[in-house]
């Protein structure tokens, strides 16, 4: 079986040493928003400014319901990677129709007693370029989360979406949008073929 694994990585050879490698460059590169205190006080400022109240206040848990969370279901993606829970979106999908009464209470109660529930992933090193597999820096972090915590993601998503904006010209990362490179590349083969 081939593997694209490389026996040396910043000058260390052993899978452990490897290991420790990546841990430390992606903890150096990771970036918490909850250390951003400049961001907080600047946010704290325009709410004292315009006399807004914390978005905290509302309650969010009585706007999850069964039909948000069993929507949320229908679109989990089939065959991925299990995260550090060990199950699979299939399950979620193939599930008793009760499971979503279930995960409804207990998303419900997440989001009025667990503010950071399944914090844990696990992050494999995906390599970017394939001519440097032996710089950390050539590589870029995947996290595999727990499929439930997945669904507590999208539930959140369509409760606060009506609340979200963003540029009209972002088309990365964005439903039902491509990428602007799609757009760069029409746009060539249209003067290029027009023009010549």
């Amino acid at each position: 079986m081939a593997s694209n694994s490389t026996s040396t990585v910043n000058g260390v050879h052993n899978d452990v040493s490897v290991a420790n490698e990546f841990a430390k460059y992606f903890a150096s590169v990771y970036y918490s928003s909850d250390v951003a205190s400049e961001a907080v006080s600047g946010l704290n400022a325009l709410r004292s400014q315009f006399k807004l109240e914390p978005t905290h206040n509302i309650n969010v848990g009585c706007l999850i319901n069964v039909e948000s969370v069993n929507k949320c279901k229908q679109e989990v993606k089939l065959g991925k990677v299990s995260g550090p829970d060990g199950l699979i979106a299939d399950l979620l999908l193939h599930a008793h129709p009760y499971l979503a009464v279930l995960l409804t209470a207990m998303f419900r109660g997440m989001v009025c007693h667990v503010q950071w529930a399944f914090r844990n992933g696990i992050i494999i090193p995906l390599v970017k370029k394939m001519d440097d597999l032996s710089s950390v820096g050539n590589y870029r972090a995947i996290t595999f989360i727990p499929i439930i915590s997945k669904q507590f993601d999208c539930i959140r998503l369509k409760i606060c979406s009506d609340h979200w904006e963003t540029d009209e010209l972002q088309f990365g990362f964005k439903q039902e949008l491509g990428c602007a490179i799609i757009i760069i590349i029409i746009i060539i083969y249209y003067y290029y073929y027009y023009y010549y």
